[in-house]
């Protein structure tokens, strides 16, 4: 599976997010060529090498004819140029739910219908160009999964069509729900809106590192010169199969439950199809006795762990963190015995090979027959084992 993980040291926007896929081997000339299929003013193309901090990558901008006016644009005047464009459907699904994520988030930061928007920075044709660039070389280059590490934030206020507002942006408070964030030094803008909504409509996976063979790597520059490097990394490669499986542990701890507020919790997250999950007794601040809730999930089930984490716990947050795992085969065997029949769950691999009878089956037995659990357990060992020396010597003779 090709993923790409990025990294936004000074942040992350449509034109940065350009620049890095393109300096990570994104095709320039496919994608001009595709973007040119937009109903849009008459724009030229610009692609620099340029440092920031010392640190070199790529710096790219739509420059847009100077004699013409940018204006406003509602949201169904917008997804009509990006459907007459024709787009491969991946393309135009991930632009038109960018938008349908912009246009959710700045109605409901100013309190009006999505549909009578008037989009101003957003609907510029150069947004257009980044937001319909980036899901083009998405789809272009293969990339199947998009992880991303905490974006930082900055501060101070920035000028747009409605004067100066503080950071982050209104529509940026909408989008960064449920995105892990960080404070960072920077006076400015660090995220903008068309970035983040971006993550979301590739449905980026935020956290650390994944498990992945690195293949390229790209460098995208923001416009300004932070006190920190203006730049966007990209790590593009093949996931290993832990990346692919997504496995994921989620923990929190709380101090105030009880014991049947836990016996109930597990029920719960056992119900959303954890792969396992566990208790630690810790001491906690002022003294307290706590406990620590482990849960390990693939990432079909991490969005249903998480919720039911915190619907049914006291915990005011949680940490996440991608996990490699080491896994041998498994089988199961049935064998015989003249007290019924044991299942043995078995593995290999490694250069080992395990077996161990289901607890269920010699309780079974046990309790039908009088005997000891540890009895029933030797006595079907010895039946398993007879059973492979007579399959091995037949074999032998064949």
């Amino acid at each position: 599976m090709k993923i790409a993980y990025l990294n936004p040291v000074g942040g992350v926007s449509g034109d940065m997010l350009i620049a890095a896929l393109l300096d990570g081997g994104g095709d320039e000339d496919r994608l001009l060529n595709a973007l040119g299929k937009l109903s849009l003013p008459p724009w030229k193309w610009q692609r620099k090498e340029e440092t920031r901090r010392g640190f070199g990558g790529s710096k790219i901008e739509f420059v847009i004819d100077a004699k013409t006016k940018q204006r406003p644009r509602h949201l169904p005047e917008i997804i009509e140029i990006i459907k007459d464009a024709c787009f491969p459907t991946a393309v135009e699904d991930t632009a038109l739910n960018t938008f349908s994520l912009l246009a959710e988030a700045e109605g409901n930061a100013h309190r009006i219908d999505r549909e009578q928007l008037h989009f101003h920075e957003v609907g510029a044709a150069d947004a257009i160009l980044d937001i319909c660039g980036v899901a083009f070389l998405v789809h272009d280059m293969a990339l199947e999964k998009i992880f991303c590490s905490p974006l930082p934030m900055g501060s101070g206020s920035v000028t747009c069509a409605h004067g100066e507002i503080p950071l982050p942006a209104p529509a940026l408070n909408e989008l960064l729900r449920g995105v892990p964030v960080f404070g960072s030094s920077v006076r400015g803008e660090t995220v903008t809106p068309t970035g983040l909504a971006l993550l979301k409509a590739l449905s980026c996976q935020f956290g650390d590192f994944p498990a992945m063979g690195v293949n390229r790597t790209g460098v995208g520059l923001g416009s300004r010169d932070f006190e920190v490097p203006n730049l966007l990394r990209v790590f593009i490669g093949e996931g290993s199969d832990t990346a692919a499986h997504g496995l994921f542990r989620l923990e929190c701890t709380v101090d105030d439950m009880t014991g049947e507020e836990l016996g109930f919790l597990w029920d719960v997250i056992y119900a959303t199809g954890i792969n396992d999950m566990y208790f630690t007794p810790i001491q906690m601040k002022k003294g307290r006795p706590g406990v620590k809730i482990t849960v390990l999930t693939e990432g079909a089930h991490l969005e249903q762990a998480r919720d039911a984490l915190f619907c049914h716990t006291t915990t005011l947050g949680m940490t996440v963190s991608p996990m490699e795992r080491f896994t041998l085969q498994r089988y199961f065997e049935r064998v015989a015995t003249p007290y019924g029949e044991v299942t043995y769950k078995c593995a290999t691999g490694y250069g080992v090979q395990k077996a161990k009878a289901e607890y269920e089956d010699l309780k079974r037995i046990a309790a039908a027959t009088e005997m000891p659990l540890s009895e029933i357990r030797e006595k079907a060992e010895k039946i398993r084992i007879w059973e492979h020396d007579r399959k091995d010597d037949g074999k032998d003779e064949d």
